[in-house]
C-alpha cells in the first residue's frame, strides 16, 4: 500500500446559508495533522455571511465556486466541486460539521490503489452517539470490504455506514459512477452515490469516529425536505438487481428498508402515504410484519382522503 503521502486530498464544502457555522467546519480542515491538498467551498447561492466568512480566511489552498441557484441537498454544488478537484482523492465535509485533526490522517492510511472509498466511524454531536454502531463496526473493520459486506452491515441497524463526513472517495472512481443526482431530488441522494460507489470498488473503514455530524444548526435540509417521493437509491437498487452482480436478497431488503424509514417517518407527522411507497415494499420474511404493520397504519389516511 503506498504511503499516506501519495495522496492529494480535495475537500469538497457545499455552502448555503451556513454562516454561524462555516468557519467551525473550514478550521476543521485546516487542523488536520495530514494537511489537505486543497479545499474547495461552493457558495450554493447564500443569503447571509458566510462567503465572506471563507473568503476572510488566508490561506492558499482555499477556492471558492460561486453557484447563481441553490441545489437541493447540495448535490448540484458537490458535483461542481467535483469537478473543480485537482486532488486525487476527495474528501467531503458540510459546512455545518467538523473533523477531529486527524480525521485526514485516518483517511490516508487507508487508502491504496486497490481501494476506490474510505470511511470512518463518526459522532452525532452534541449528544456524542457513535456510528456505525458497534455491531456494524465489528463487521466492517480490518479488511477490504465488498459491497456485499457493507450492505450486510447496513441492514443490522437499519442506518447507512456510511456517512456523507467521512467518506473519502478516489477521483477515478467518481468519474466512473457519475455525479451526484440533481434532478427530481430533495434528499437521499447522498446514500444514493454510496451505494453506486460500493458496488463499483473496495472499501475500508476507519473504526475511530473522526467526524462530527452536528444536529442543532441552521438551515438543515432534514428539517425541510419531505419525504413525498420513493427514496433515490431505490432506482439505484432496481438497477443493480437487475445487473445481478451483487446478492439479490441483501438488495431487495435494502430496498424496503429505505422505503419503510420513509413510511415511519409520514406516519409520525401523521402524514398520508403515497401508495406508490406501499406498492414498491418487497415482502419476504422475516420482516413481513413490519411491511404489514406499515400498510395497516397507512390506511386510515387513505380510507379518509376518499370521504
Amino acid at each position: 500500500m503506498p504511503g499516506p503521502d501519495s495522496n492529494r486530498f480535495t475537500v469538497v464544502i457545499p455552502l448555503h446559508n451556513k454562516g454561524p457555522h462555516v468557519r467551525r467546519a473550514i478550521d476543521s480542515v485546516l487542523a488536520q495533522t495530514h494537511p489537505a491538498f486543497e479545499i474547495v467551498v461552493i457558495d450554493d447561492a447564500s443569503s447571509d455571511d458566510g462567503p465572506d466568512q471563507v473568503l476572510a480566511i488566508k490561506d492558499e489552498r482555499i477556492r471558492m465556486i460561486t453557484r447563481d441557484t441553490p441545489g437541493p441537498g447540495g448535490y448540484a454544488a458537490r458535483n461542481a466541486g467535483i469537478a473543480a478537484a485537482e486532488g486525487n482523492w476527495i474528501a467531503f465535509l458540510d459546512a455545518d460539521d467538523k473533523w477531529d485533526a486527524d480525521h485526514l490522517a485516518q483517511i490516508a492510511r487507508l487508502a491504496g490503489p486497490e481501494i476506490g472509498c474510505v470511511f470512518s466511524a463518526h459522532r452525532i454531536e452534541p449528544v456524542g452517539t457513535q456510528y456505525p454502531t458497534n455491531a456494524q463496526s465489528a463487521m466492517l473493520v480490518g479488511r477490504d470490504l465488498d459491497a456485499d459486506d457493507i450492505l450486510t452491515a447496513w441492514l443490522v441497524s437499519r442506518r447507512c455506514p456510511l456517512w456523507t463526513g467521512a467518506v473519502a472517495v478516489r477521483r477515478d472512481v467518481l468519474d466512473r459512477v457519475g455525479p451526484f443526482r440533481e434532478k427530481g431530488i430533495t434528499r437521499g441522494g447522498d446514500k444514493d452515490m454510496w451505494l453506486r460507489i460500493v458496488a463499483a470498488t473496495q472499501s475500508r473503514f476507519g473504526p475511530r469516529p473522526t467526524a462530527g455530524f452536528y444536529q442543532d444548526t441552521v438551515n438543515r435540509v432534514s428539517n425541510s425536505a419531505a419525504h413525498t417521493r420513493l427514496p433515490a437509491i431505490t432506482a439505484t437498487i432496481d438497477r443493480l438487481m437487475a445487473r445481478g452482480s451483487l446478492d439479490p436478497e441483501l438488495l431487495r431488503r435494502l430496498k424496503s428498508q429505505e422505503i419503510g424509514l420513509y413510511i415511519r417517518y409520514r406516519l409520525g407527522k401523521r402524514q398520508p402515504v403515497p401508495l406508490g411507497f406501499l406498492r414498491s415494499l418487497q415482502w419476504s420474511a422475516p420482516s413481513d410484519w413490519r411491511h404489514i404493520a406499515m400498510v395497516a397504519a397507512s390506511l386510515p389516511f387513505h380510507l379518509r382522503s376518499k370521504r
